[in-house]
């Protein structure tokens, strides 16, 4: 069969090495860049048996997410199973515990140039936990991580993510039937919370404060700006025009009001 085409760029061997539990039949991954699927791999490949797949990445930024249609992760239930990233020969990652799905991010290239944070999410469940699911998606729509679990933490990229809280009865977490909330912390610090909602809530965050250029527009009312800004020089927090909230109003994107 005809092979694809070498990558452009820099080339790094990265080596997936998936060693799968009692039930492999239900464990998968992918690996993807962005929105695009890169790999994908299934422990049916090899019967059971531990499999190694190698892919030679350019430089970039990569998501890895392994699956299991079981919702009982790798381990410990039924064996040992896991999976490990390594890049050049040394592990870069590894893990085992989950429910569904987890997914970890892989930066191939100038690592220290991306520097990471500790994203820790914490969730006081209301009367009815099995409701309860949340989620943390990277900019590009990659999930980062998806748990029932009430706690989690995990060291992802600088960047903005979006993080999701579902109840699947529709009534949140607070306060009709328990007084239930979440937190989500960067480097220790608290940067959101809520609890207050119906059947599903998204929030964004930035894991890092990024400095404001005021030379990064060119037209006189700086209707071309595209920068980092998020407080007017009165010291407003600026609102997305995607959002209704606290300022509604009737303006949306692509509109002759709006560039």
């Amino acid at each position: 069969p005809p092979h694809s085409p070498p990558p452009s760029g820099p080339c790094v061997d990265v080596e997936i090495r998936v060693t799968p539990d009692k039930r492999f039949n239900e464990n998968s991954w992918r690996l993807s860049r962005g929105l695009k699927t890169m790999q994908t791999g299934s422990s049916n490949e090899n019967g059971g048996k531990p499999v190694s797949t190698h892919v030679c990445l350019t430089y970039g930024m990569y998501t890895f997410t392994m699956l299991d249609e079981g919702g009982d992760g790798m381990c410990c239930e039924r064996g040992a199973g896991m999976f490990q990233l390594f890049v050049r020969g040394e592990e870069a990652t590894r893990g085992s515990e989950f429910s569904r799905s987890k997914s970890v991010q892989l930066k191939i290239g100038e690592v220290n140039e991306y520097a990471k944070k500790d994203v820790r999410v914490y969730v006081v469940n209301d009367d009815f936990p099995e409701q309860n699911r949340w989620a943390l998606y990277d900019s590009m729509g990659n999930l980062v991580i998806e748990s029932s679990d009430p706690y989690e933490e995990e060291s992802v990229f600088e960047g903005e993510y979006t993080f999701v809280m579902f109840d699947t009865f529709g009534n949140g977490l607070c306060c009709a039937n328990g007084d239930g909330f979440y937190n989500v912390f960067v480097n220790g610090d608290l940067v959101l919370e809520g609890g207050k909602f119906k059947g599903l809530e998204e929030r964004r965050f930035l894991t890092v404060e990024k400095p404001i250029d005021v030379e990064c527009y060119t037209s006189p009312d700086a209707s071309d700006y595209r920068g980092a800004a998020q407080v007017t020089t009165s010291g407003i927090l600026c609102q997305h025009w995607v959002e209704q909230n606290p300022h509604k109003h009737n303006y949306s994107i692509g509109s002759s009001r709006i560039p």
